[in-house]
């Protein structure tokens, strides 16, 4: 790692979702004393949704203010919301519907638009007029979600796709010439910019992924940009961090916090 960078934050754990939800109720009882309010960008895939479930259960379900929570996208396929593949249809199904957050403070993006780029254009505009800004006036998310694809995607910023240059829009369609798809996506300003970041990777099947970027090697892919910023928090289980060769970081309640 280059001289001078903070130690990589990696927590893994046996039952690493509860370890998740732990931190996500304590980030959120912080935010809300701190700022009376809570913005995360939630992630689609299998990894989050057992978050969700954890969350909207017993005990957690009970240690968060929900009313206070903001929640957005972090990516979502160019499909309408009640589509199989719809991200944010997963999240209604595995949380929304099942924990009181107002529904003034739940932001899907309109995926569904005939002009991705339209839509990715008016999602851009709705987190610069709902969130706090830097002084470069890039909105600030008090959390994001993200996972890590074995092709090294995070969020939807693939390899080799025009969003991964984009620096003056928070919210972009991206063409994924591997997969002939429109994906819309948040982009790298709004993840520096964020409070905190963190990473949910489970699994054997993502082992040498994980310990290729956590080693400095993915420097090539998306997800190898997060490893030099000091904000983000990688989660992992036992057997997606078995080839890692560094420890597990679990002082602290929650990761520290930005701002």
């Amino acid at each position: 790692m280059p001289g001078g960078q903070d130690p990589i934050r990696l927590i893994v754990a046996p039952d690493c979702m509860d370890r998740v939800a732990t931190d996500f109720a304590a980030a959120c009882q912080a935010a809300v004393a701190h700022r009376q309010r809570f913005a995360v960008a939630l992630a689609g895939g299998r990894t989050p949704r057992a978050l969700y479930g954890r969350l909207s259960s017993a005990p957690f379900r009970d240690q968060v203010p929900w009313s206070h929570i903001e929640v957005f996208l972090g990516d979502e396929r160019a499909v309408p919301p009640d589509h199989l593949e719809s991200n944010w249809r997963m999240v209604c199904e595995a949380l929304l519907a099942r924990v009181p957050i107002p529904p003034g403070n739940r932001h899907r993006p309109v995926a569904e638009h005939p002009d991705p780029r339209s839509a990715a254009d008016q999602y851009s505009g709705l987190l610069a007029e709902r969130l706090p800004h830097t002084p470069d006036g890039i909105p600030v998310l008090d959390l994001v979600l993200l996972g890590m694809g074995e092709d090294g995607h995070t969020a939807s910023l693939f390899p080799g796709s025009t969003a991964l240059e984009t620096e003056d829009r928070w919210y972009v369609a991206n063409w994924v010439e591997a997969l002939g798809v429109w994906r819309l996506t948040v982009t790298f300003p709004v993840l520096r910019a964020a409070r905190q970041v963190w990473v949910l990777v489970m699994g054997e099947h993502k082992a040498k992924q994980l310990a290729r970027v956590l080693s400095g090697g993915g420097e090539s892919l998306p997800i190898g940009r997060l490893v030099a910023w000091n904000h983000v928090t990688w989660y992992a289980d036992p057997s997606a961090a078995r080839d890692t060769r560094l420890g597990s970081a679990t002082t602290g309640a929650h990761a520290k916090q930005r701002g």
